[in-house]
């Protein structure tokens, strides 16, 4: 199975990367859908755990490298790995050509710990930026939901993933939906997060995050029970597929363990996925 695509547009070197692996309980990640009907799609194993992958997307020009989604990082204790069964990680760049030194840029669609643990890596018990030479660009209400977190999405908000960025004032807070880079748009979802976004590259290149965390998630009911907002999540849904079959857009996801990638179409009445290599 291939961890590595890559493809071209007008202005970029778009790299699809799959670091590594972690396993979230099924149930939650299909919402209201009973796991008769899942478990067809998306089989568990005995501890009704699916396996999830940790996608970043690298966007190369003459001038900058962006790195989108730096998934779950290192900084585990026994128990944690034991939960979530964490392989590989962003470390793992090395192996695909990149150095963490060389990203300029480091973004998020939200801040949950398997988008943004691997922002910070802890060195001889101390947190750092893992990508020390990079900005990162992180949507003002996902930062301030992530700082004062509350009793149902503290376990999902780790502060030591993002706390030391703003210590060594690494942060630049994106306040609204615009270019934060040439060429590439954050636009705002909600959903899953108040500030979950979605980035678009040159107007055919989408990056789902959360609202459509795998290919097997394209079908509307199919939402997480970790979405804050779940209504907000299907009328989202509906907008961007919209929005992509209208104007052709390529799309990506964060935790397709395959890296699928392709086109939005509808077939008999659903929303499916028309994939390329």
């Amino acid at each position: 199975m291939k961890n590595f695509k890559k493809f071209l547009s007008k202005n970029f070197e778009i790299y699809y990367i799959k670091t590594g692996t972690f396993k979230l309980d099924g149930g939650a990640m299909f919402g209201t859908v009973p796991k008769v009907i899942w478990n067809r799609i998306y089989p568990c194993d005995n501890n009704n755990r699916i396996t999830l992958s940790q996608n970043s997307l690298i966007v190369v020009s003459e001038d900058f490298k962006l790195l989108i989604e730096p998934g779950c990082g290192n900084k585990w204790n026994e128990r944690r790995k034991k939960i979530f069964e964490f392989e590989g990680g962003i470390a793992n760049l090395k192996n695909f050509g990149f150095s963490p030194d060389e990203i300029t840029h480091v973004s998020f669609t939200h801040l949950h710990f398997d988008h943004a643990g691997g922002a910070t890596e802890l060195i001889n018990g101390d947190l750092k930026p893992f990508f020390k030479n990079a900005e990162y660009l992180i949507r003002k209400e996902e930062l301030e939901d992530a700082i004062n977190s509350n009793e149902r999405t503290k376990a999902s908000y780790l502060k030591e993933d993002f706390m030391p960025l703003i210590k060594v004032q690494k942060v630049k807070e994106i306040e609204k939906d615009c270019e934060i880079l040439p060429g590439i748009k954050i636009i705002k979802t909600g959903g899953h997060t108040r500030g979950h976004v979605v980035f678009l590259i040159e107007d055919k290149i989408l990056f789902f995050g959360d609202l459509v965390p795998t290919a097997k998630h394209i079908h509307l009911p199919y939402i997480m029970a970790y979405d804050n907002l779940p209504l907000e999540t299907l009328e989202k849904r509906k907008e961007i597929y919209r929005m992509c079959m209208e104007k052709e857009i390529q799309i990506f996801f964060p935790h397709d363990t395959e890296l699928k990638t392709g086109y939005i179409i509808q077939k008999e009445g659903k929303y499916t996925l028309k994939e390329i290599e």
